[in-house]
Formats: structure tokens, C-alpha cells, sequence
């Protein structure tokens, strides 16, 4: 009894004291206990659950947005919590079909998933992407699913209406109150479709240039465009068109209205058809037309300072500006009335085709880099062709021509001057020549025609 109580019953001093150590050691385990459940929670939520101490570092985005059938890149954002960008140097343009509306995905891509969220514990929690649509008043017009992101690319597809003004890419953190760590914002214009019957009111125009849309985009059907549409046109051909792109040959067309709207414009070609008005001062970008037989009496191309091939043969033009058009190698006006032409500002051309008209003179001294020219079938008495080194073949048929200095021509391979007033030529430093056409209409004779050592041309 002695060991445990003093006389009174009480425990003794020994016993109090392994009590009272008891005590504590139980006290300073709760307490750690406790403090460690605090530090667990207070370190989760400092972690993943606290949008104003998110501490997990910073997510990295490339961002692009598909409208029709290929991705635009938009940009690219290393941003942490708080710090809220927004693209808006150039706003996005977005087209919408004939209902007003248009479907579009924006792709997010990252290094890697795995560095996109916190381990508490054994468990890891991802951040998340979301994509919504605002108009300009910040109401939701629509708004993808959250996605958590668990891979590298993540693709979300939201709905755009005439009214929507921006599209907000929003990073949430792994939490499930999906507290909002930092957001994108990316400006939007959108291009609405007009009716393009109204815009483009000739059918063999707008069908052409609906299936060379169709075409060159590997689309199956499309019936209708919006003005950023017709803006993307540039009539050039890829795989799926053919070799001449834009290509409305011979397709009955009489009004071309509305094919200013295609300002990207750079090549088409409208042979064959029934225009009588071009107005191409809107296509600045053109550097191949092609309007052969239509019935074109006029036509200003004094824009059109790109222009490298013009072809407006077989119309009834009366007069034609091409001072204006320096790049200009290939040009074609045979068969209309032009009395004059002025191409001494072309330096460029390499294909001069001026016959069948009325022209009594023309000058080609500065065109140096010519090769082919033809002037027949107008009433020309004379020809220099002096400077015109480059030249391999001349068409000069039913002229007023009697003679023809070609000493300087020595390039020349073909050579046409049936329905002149020759009595001879000399040929003798046209060493190349190979195909000469004289001999009828002429008052020439095959002897009054100086070969010199050049034994290989074909006379006719």
C-alpha cells in the first residue's frame, strides 16, 4: 500500500508524477496531431484551393482558333495567376455561314499535361481550360465544358453569332469551386454573309467563284460567302483547282459586279464571255487578266500597277492607258480599233501582240526585252525594231512595209511579212532564223532575198 498511497490514501508523489508525464505526453501529441491536420489544410487550399494564394507556378498556352477548314494561330501566353492577357492587335476574323452562325474551335496546347497541376498528397489535382463567347455588352453567348487538363492539346468548339465581340480562353485552378487563375482574351471580328446574289448578281460569275472557293478549300458543297470570304480569294490554283485557278472561261457572263469585292485578287481569267463593263480598280493585288473575246469597249487599268499579263484581245476597244503598268511583260489588244497605243513605258514587255487594229505607227525602242511581237494587219509604213535585240519571232503580215532593217535583230528565228510592199530583205545576220513568210503578197522573188550563209531557213 506503501508504494502507491501515504498514510491518507493518496497516491504518492511518485505516482503523481507518471500521471502527470502521461498527461503530457497525450497533450503534446494532440497538439501535434493537431497542428499537423492545420499545416495539411492550410497547405492544400494555399496549393489548389485559394484563388488569391495560388502558388503552383505559371501555365503556358499556344492558342489557335478554327474557323473554316485549317487552324489560325492566335498566340502564345506564359502567364501566372492574375496576369490577364489579351490579343488585340489584330482582331480574329471569323466567318459566318448564311444562317448568321458559325461554329469554331480553339485548340490550347501545352509542353506537358503532367506540369499542369499539384500533388496533395498521393492524389494530383489538374488545372482546367474553358472557352466562352461574349458580345460587347460581357454577356455569355455560349461557353464550352470545363476540360481538365490531362493532355497536350485540348480542342474546345463554342458557337458564334452576329453579335459576339471576343473569346475568352479562362484557366481555372484544381479545385471543384473552379476558382479562375488567369484568362485569355481574344477580340473578334466577324464577317457576316450578305446575300450574294445581291453582291454578285450575275449566276455564271457567282457560281464560278463559288466552286473555285469550294475547290481550292477541298470543300464539298457551299452555297453561299461572307465579305472576308471574298476577300480570301485569290484566283491562284493549288491541287484541287485547275492549272488556271479562278477560271470562268466561257461561262456566259455578261455583268461582272461585284468582283471588285475580291481585293486579294491576282489572277482570273473571263475569256469567252459577254462583258461590255470591267471596273477592276478595286483589285489592286491583279497581276494576270485575262478577258479575251468579250466586247469590252473600255476599260481603266491605271490601278492595276501589278499587272504582269493582260490579255484583251477580240473586244472593241477604241483607246487603252498602260503608261501606268511598268511590270507588265505579256500584252495582248489584237483585234479591236485601237488607232494609237503608247507601251513606251512598259520596259517589262516580252510578248507585244498589237495586230488587227488601225494603228499607222507604233514605237517598241524601249521595249529591249522584247521576244515576241505582233503588229500585223494594221497600216504601219514603218518599223524600227533597232533596239529590240532580244527579238525571236515578228508577225508583221498586211502592212504598208517596203523595207525592214533587221542587221541588229540577230535572235530572230521566225519571221512574217506576207502582204507588204517588199521587193527585198536582207536576212544575211539573222543567223537563227529558221521559218521566213514572204513570198506571197509581196513583189519579191526568192533571189532578191539575201540569205547570206544562212542555208537552214525555210522560205515561203
Amino acid at each position: 500500500m506503501g508504494l502507491f498511497k501515504n498514510e491518507v490514501g493518496r497516491p504518492s508523489n511518485e505516482t503523481l508524477k507518471k500521471r502527470r508525464l502521461v498527461a503530457t505526453i497525450m497533450i503534446f501529441a494532440v497538439v501535434l496531431a493537431v497542428g499537423a491536420c492545420v499545416f495539411y489544410t492550410v497547405n492544400y487550399f494555399k496549393t489548389v484551393g485559394s484563388n488569391k494564394n495560388i502558388s503552383t507556378g505559371s501555365i503556358y498556352t499556344n492558342i489557335s482558333v478554327r474557323n473554316n477548314s485549317s487552324y489560325i494561330y492566335v498566340g502564345n501566353e506564359k502567364t501566372k495567376k492574375g496576369d490577364f492577357k489579351v490579343f488585340s492587335n489584330n482582331k480574329l476574323e471569323i466567318d459566318l455561314n448564311f444562317a448568321q452562325k458559325a461554329s469554331i474551335t480553339v485548340r490550347t496546347t501545352y509542353d506537358s499535361a503532367k506540369t499542369y497541376g499539384v500533388k496533395v498528397g498521393n492524389k494530383k489535382y489538374y488545372y482546367q481550360v474553358q472557352t466562352m463567347v461574349y458580345d460587347k455588352n460581357d454577356k455569355v453567348l455560349d461557353e464550352s465544358k470545363i476540360t481538365t487538363i490531362k493532355k497536350t492539346t485540348i480542342n474546345q468548339t463554342v458557337n458564334v453569332n452576329s453579335s459576339a465581340t471576343y473569346i475568352m480562353v479562362r484557366f481555372y485552378d484544381a479545385t471543384s469551386s473552379h476558382n479562375q487563375i488567369t484568362y485569355v482574351k481574344i477580340p473578334i471580328r466577324v464577317a457576316q454573309v450578305t446575300n450574294l446574289e445581291k453582291v454578285i448578281p450575275d449566276s455564271g460569275l457567282r457560281l464560278c467563284i463559288l466552286s473555285y472557293y469550294a475547290n481550292y478549300n477541298n470543300y464539298t458543297n457551299i452555297e453561299d460567302l461572307s465579305e472576308n470570304q471574298l476577300k480570301k480569294i485569290t484566283g491562284k490554283s493549288n491541287m484541287n483547282t485547275s492549272k488556271k485557278g479562278l477560271d470562268c472561261t466561257n461561262k456566259g457572263i455578261k455583268d461582272t459586279t461585284g468582283l471588285n469585292k475580291l481585293t486579294n485578287l491576282v489572277q482570273i481569267y473571263l475569256d469567252k464571255n459577254k462583258i461590255t463593263k470591267l471596273d477592276i480598280s478595286k483589285n489592286t493585288k491583279l497581276e494576270y487578266l485575262y478577258v479575251n473575246a468579250n466586247k469590252i469597249t473600255n476599260i481603266d487599268v491605271s490601278k492595276n500597277t501589278k499587272l504582269k499579263e493582260l490579255d484583251l484581245g477580240d473586244n472593241e476597244l477604241t483607246s487603252l492607258n498602260v503608261r501606268n503598268n511598268t511590270n507588265l511583260k505579256l500584252l495582248k489588244v489584237s483585234n479591236n480599233d485601237l488607232t494609237e497605243i503608247d507601251v513606251s513605258k512598259n520596259i517589262n514587255l516580252e510578248t507585244l501582240d498589237v495586230g488587227l487594229n488601225q494603228l499607222p505607227k507604233i514605237s517598241v525602242s524601249t521595249n529591249q526585252k522584247l521576244v515576241t511581237l505582233n503588229v500585223g494587219y494594221n497600216g504601219l509604213w514603218d518599223l524600227d525594231l533597232t533596239n529590240n535585240k532580244n527579238l525571236k519571232v515578228l508577225r508583221a503580215v498586211k502592212n504598208n512595209l517596203h523595207s525592214l532593217d533587221l542587221s541588229k535583230n540577230t535572235k530572230l528565228e521566225e519571221l512574217y511579212l506576207n502582204n507588204n510592199g517588199f521587193t527585198s530583205l536582207n536576212v544575211s545576220k539573222n543567223t537563227k532564223l529558221r521559218k521566213l513568210e514572204i513570198l506571197t503578197g509581196n513583189k519579191i522573188e526568192k533571189y532578191r532575198i539575201d540569205g547570206g550563209r544562212n542555208k537552214k531557213v525555210v522560205i515561203r
